[in-house]
């Protein structure tokens, strides 16, 4: 399965790396490749601090037929 992950901080290099060892092409983003690895994925792992989730949803656009999952960090 094709997986990008939006988020390459701890959290976010930590799965894409789980998930490539289990088989799956991971392309993880940069802040400047986030609606790129949204095309790129056929599932998008969001792994971003809360406040930065609406900027990076912003440059991707509507995403049909994606499935997102959600692993933002929400710390108050």
């Amino acid at each position: 399965m094709r997986i990008g992950v939006i988020g390459g901080g701890r959290v976010g290099t930590a799965l894409a790396s789980t998930l490539q060892a289990k088989g799956h092409d991971v392309v993880v983003s940069t802040r400047e490749t986030v609606a790129e690895t949204a095309v790129a994925g056929d599932v998008l792992l969001l792994a971003l601090p809360a406040s930065a989730v609406g900027d990076a949803l912003a440059q991707v656009g509507p995403l049909p037929g994606k499935i997102v999952v959600d692993a933002t960090n929400n710390f108050s």
